[in-house]
């Protein structure tokens, strides 16, 4: 989780990134008072969970960053997908362009069998329109 933000801060930052006020946005909510904000922030109290979920679409962004500044990006793997990545790491970066297009190769088979290395990986496949021409490694 990112560093401990507390919310009022949080949510100010946001506010103040959109441009707005929080009357502004207490409108934007659909909240009865344009001081509803205002209202909460002075006595260091927290929205309702209704109140955060319209904060945060008007705001455009999520209740989890809202609430606790965590982007939820965090992508827990199993260990086969650890395996598989540590090994691609590894991998001198003249190849990983290859070893990706054999990934992509072996999530069309159906039963690969004996012959599942039979195809070009070299950057001369005719048929680069299957790879999307740009992978996700050529923009770093």
């Amino acid at each position: 989780m990112n560093k401990k933000i507390p919310f009022w801060e949080r949510l100010n930052s946001l506010i103040k990134q959109s441009n707005k006020t929080q009357a502004e946005l207490s409108k934007d909510c659909g909240f009865d008072s344009p001081r509803r904000l205002q209202n909460l922030s002075a006595g260091n109290r927290l929205p309702d969970c209704e109140e955060c979920v319209k904060i945060a679409k008007a705001l455009n962004t999520t209740v989890e960053f809202l609430v606790t500044g965590d982007t939820g990006k965090d992508i827990i793997l199993t260990t086969d997908e650890n395996a598989v990545l540590s090994t691609y790491r590894k991998i001198p970066k003249a190849y990983k362009r290859m070893a990706f297009k054999l990934m992509l190769e072996l999530t069309k088979a159906d039963d690969p069998g004996d012959d599942f290395l039979d195809f070009d990986v070299s950057s001369d496949n005719e048929d680069e329109s299957d790879y999307n021409n740009e992978l996700p490694f050529d923009k770093v």
